[in-house]
């Protein structure tokens, strides 16, 4: 914490340098910080004396200290208690007894250790991580993938990732149609509960910051009875495990068409969501990572190939005539402004994924700009060759060149 605060104070005197405070004012904003008695009082908004500098001038510095602090301070140092460990084989020991496992743990005690109960029979061996959460404790272990190929053809399908259900493949089926409802819920039910908190945080200064001896008290107990951790992280825990059931199921179900080729959107990029305060408060907690975690787990333990193509304008694209436009897409809903085609949009997202798989010119690393212009060549080579149209006679503004 002291490192902390002299490194903002360095921070600070730079600002204090640069101000148009008087060498008396400089000083004086100098002699605040050398001090963490007179820098408290500054930080409540008190004016120690000093010198002959008059109380004008000595809030101005105060004010300007308490504006420079907001800016720099951002986010306090915390001190974080160690929640894991490490063990070799040589620390630790796996029995049963009465039909349940147990591991015992070795303590600082010589000859002493502790056994610790477990909820599955699993063969545990080499080195683990033993986690502790709450009353919980967790064994983290590295186990060989069992590949067991299920595939039984050549056959490729795509996958786009959704909001609204996990994922639909280039066979229009969805997967994991409750996701949307479930992520929608949750980020509404935390946005509440933090706005509630927020107003607690505020009560809670503004009686600390009191010198009546019952705020005080009003103070700790709001602190202790109403802004803890603990319940909040367990429901956040609850709803990612209920989430990554979601996303597992979804990618069995999946599985269970013996695909050989899985293709998928890249999910390397960064996604940037334009629909809003509330419906970006929704996708930011879209866990992509989750998805790509799995997918990959699930082609390494199912023996399927897993490919990445390029994700760019393909839910924007007509899957018959092949013209892109971002008014194509209106949320789900997917209709072509030349041909008229209509669709649910992951769908057609998938089915140009599936193409992407073995297009030479669009390759996974094309950058977007390159990806629309050879979309929009391909197009109008189509309307130079005269190919047939599901509406006759209409133009689109790209064609008109």
């Amino acid at each position: 914490m002291d490192k902390y605060w002299q490194s903002l104070f360095d921070k600070i005197k730079s600002d204090i340098y640069k101000s148009s405070f008087s060498d008396t004012e400089r000083h004086y904003a100098c002699w605040l910080l050398k001090d963490y008695a007179r820098f408290a009082d500054a930080l409540l908004f008190k004016a120690p004396n000093f010198k002959e500098l008059p109380l004008k001038e000595r809030k101005r510095v105060i004010h300007f200290l308490n504006r420079k602090i907001r800016i720099h301070k951002k986010q306090l140092p915390k001190v974080k208690k160690h929640i894991s460990f490490m063990l070799d084989d040589n620390c630790y020991s796996v029995f049963e007894h009465q039909g349940r496992q147990y591991m015992d743990i070795m303590t600082l005690i010589p000859r002493k250790r502790i056994a610790v109960p477990l909820s599955g029979h699993t063969a545990i061996k080499g080195n683990v991580r033993i986690l502790l959460k709450g009353s919980m404790i967790e064994v983290h272990y590295a186990s060989d993938i069992k590949h067991t190929s299920t595939s039984k053809n050549d056959s490729v399908i795509a996958i786009d990732f959704g909001y609204t259900e996990v994922m639909t493949d280039s066979d229009g089926k969805q997967y994991g149609t409750s996701f949307g409802a479930m992520m929608s819920d949750a980020s509404d039910r935390l946005k509440n509960k933090m706005q509630h908190r927020n107003k607690l945080h505020a009560l809670h200064k503004k009686y600390a910051q009191s010198n009546k001896i019952e705020h005080k008290a009003k103070a700790k107990n709001i602190l202790h009875f109403n802004l803890g951790r603990d319940k909040l992280e367990e429901q956040q825990r609850k709803f990612k495990a209920a989430l990554n059931a979601e996303i597992n199921k979804a990618f069995n179900q999946l599985i269970e068409k013996n695909h050989a080729i899985v293709v998928s959107e890249s999910l390397s990029h960064s996604f940037d969501y334009q629909s809003g305060r509330t419906w970006n408060r929704r996708l930011s907690s879209w866990v992509k990572g989750e998805m790509k975690e799995r997918l990959t787990f699930k082609a390494l333990a199912k023996g399927f190939s897993h490919k990445q193509v390029n994700p760019a304008y393909t839910s924007q694209t007509c899957p018959p005539c092949g013209y892109v436009d971002a008014r194509n897409r209106k949320g789900d809903k997917f209709q072509c402004l030349f041909c008229g085609y209509v669709n649910h949009a992951d769908w057609v997202a998938a089915m140009n994924l599936k193409s992407r798989y073995d297009d030479p010119e669009i390759t996974r690393y094309t950058p977007y700009r390159a990806v629309k212009e050879i979309l929009l060549l391909r197009f109008h080579r189509r309307l130079e060759m005269g190919l047939p149209r599901t509406v006759n006679g209409r133009i689109p503004d790209t064609a008109i060149a």
